[in-house]
Parts: C-alpha cells; sequence; structure tokens
C-alpha cells in the first residue's frame, strides 16, 4: 500500500478519523487528492471515489472551516475553470456551476462552513486574452438557504477580496462589504496603494499592514493595524524602533494577535481585542 504519511497537510474529519493528502505527478503536472484515514482502525477510505471524473486531474483541494465540505478544483486545459462541490458528511456532490447558477467561475472559497465566495468572469471569455485581464464580479452563496448576495460589481474598484467581504472604492470612499451583503463606509482612512491586508484564522479580523520599502534586511513594517468585521472598528498606528528588527515574517498567531518573527529568533505580539 501507498504511504499517505509525508509532510503534506492532513486534517480531522472527526475524532476518529483524518484526512491525508497524496499527490501524484510533477511539479509542473501536480494532482491533488485525499483519503480518509480511521487513527482506530487503520482503514483507508476513497470518500472522492465517483465524485472526481475518472482520469481528472485535481489543481487544488479547498476544505471548510469543519473539514466536512471540499471545493476541489479540475483541470480542463483552459479557463473558466470546473469546479466540484462536495459535502462529505452528506456523501453529495454537484457541479459548483449548477448548484449556484454561476457561470464562468474564476475563483471560489468558503467564507465559513455554510457560505461560498465566488468570482466570476465577466463579458465575453476569448482564449487569446490572459485570465487576468477579465474584469470580475464577487458573490456569495448560502449553501442552507441557496441565497446568493452580490459584493461587487464588475466596474468597482477592489482593493481586497477574500473569504466571502471585499473592501471596494465607490463614490471616493473606501467601503467594507461582508458575505451578507452589509456595507459600511471606511471614515478618515484611505486604505488604497500601500497597504496590504491578511485575514485571521475565523474571518473576524483583517490585518492592515504597510511596508516602508527602504530596508533591505528588514519588513520594513511602518504601521499595522487591524478591521474588526464584528465591532466595525478600523484602527492603524505608526510603529518606531523597527528599523534594525531584521523582521522576516508576518502572521496571525491566533485570531486575536498578531506575530512578528525576526531572522534572529525574536518576536513581536500585537494583541487585538
Amino acid at each position: 500500500m501507498q504511504n499517505f504519511f509525508n509532510d503534506d497537510p492532513y486534517y480531522f474529519y472527526n475524532e476518529d478519523m483524518i484526512w491525508v493528502r497524496t499527490d501524484s505527478g510533477n511539479r509542473l503536472q501536480n494532482s491533488e487528492y485525499y483519503f480518509l484515514y480511521n487513527v482506530k482502525t487503520g482503514e483507508v477510505t476513497d470518500a472522492l471515489l465517483g465524485v472526481v471524473t475518472e482520469n481528472a486531474r485535481i489543481e487544488s483541494i479547498q476544505f471548510s472551516p469543519d473539514k466536512q465540505k471540499m471545493l476541489l478544483a479540475e483541470f480542463n486545459g483552459g479557463y473558466p475553470g470546473s469546479y466540484i462541490y462536495f459535502d462529505a458528511a452528506a456523501k453529495e456532490s454537484a457541479s459548483l456551476s449548477v448548484l449556484t447558477g454561476i457561470d464562468d467561475i474564476y475563483s471560489c472559497s468558503f467564507a465559513d462552513d455554510e457560505v461560498l465566495f465566488i468570482q466570476k468572469y465577466e463579458g465575453k471569455l476569448q482564449a487569446n486574452v490572459a485570465a487576468d485581464e477579465y474584469r470580475l464580479s464577487g458573490y456569495c452563496y448560502n449553501l442552507s438557504t441557496g441565497k446568493t448576495t452580490a459584493l461587487f460589481k464588475e466596474n468597482d474598484t477592489v482593493i481586497y477580496a477574500l473569504h466571502g467581504m471585499c473592501i471596494l472604492k465607490r463614490d471616493g470612499n473606501c467601503r467594507i462589504v461582508t458575505s451578507v451583503g452589509e456595507e459600511y463606509t471606511v471614515e478618515g482612512i484611505d486604505l488604497g496603494d500601500g497597504y496590504q491586508f491578511l485575514m485571521n484564522p475565523d474571518h473576524t479580523k483583517i490585518a492592515i499592514l504597510s511596508f516602508s520599502g527602504k530596508q533591505t534586511s528588514t519588513l520594513g513594517t511602518n504601521e499595522i493595524g487591524v478591521i474588526d468585521l464584528v465591532k466595525k472598528e478600523i484602527k492603524i498606528f505608526e510603529r518606531e524602533g523597527y528599523d534594525n528588527n531584521k523582521e522576516v515574517s508576518i502572521s496571525w498567531n491566533d485570531v486575536n494577535s498578531l506575530i512578528v518573527a525576526t531572522s534572529d529568533n525574536a518576536f513581536y505580539l500585537y494583541r487585538f481585542k
């Protein structure tokens, strides 16, 4: 039997079973696949049997936060891509376009266990035009209710869009739109060019980062802030004394704290309450 245990990630499906990843192909032609492994009995189950088209190449697989559902991107030689939605608990699968009624899908992801975030190509697709040259529109689809909520239109200036929410410029203001269509204006802060964004694990906060670009041996993160999607608050502050820190990475430590790591194993923790 193939050895499924390697350096690739695995995910708990429940207390007894885990999803274990296996790959085939080379770096340029990769096929991703997951099996269910029972840690008590050692039994391996091919839960995706019949879900994936025979001999199809799966470019990527995304899990819902509870690891009960999947989005599978199936390579079809071009674009728009072909996506499959699979509910492992219910043992049900469907073409994402058929399920949602949204065609010409550019990308999709889980906003949470019940909501999908989908970006759609707008306009007539042409074979000689690159995928990133098309205008996109964004939607959230609720798996429980079947309701589709529009997040942004093809002519909106989108600054950031991920996990069922977006930041866009409209009528001269920055606006935040949530997965349920709730929209509010950002006052006094221009979140345009120069900022990067990093969402926390439970999708309730977004870190706001600005880099000075003056240093070569450190990230040069001169501003750190947070968008609290629950409290509807935005805070940004300027950092001091970071020039010689040799900072190499920034990531969420947990849902409320951001950690900045340095090359000499020092860490700076920022907690957002």
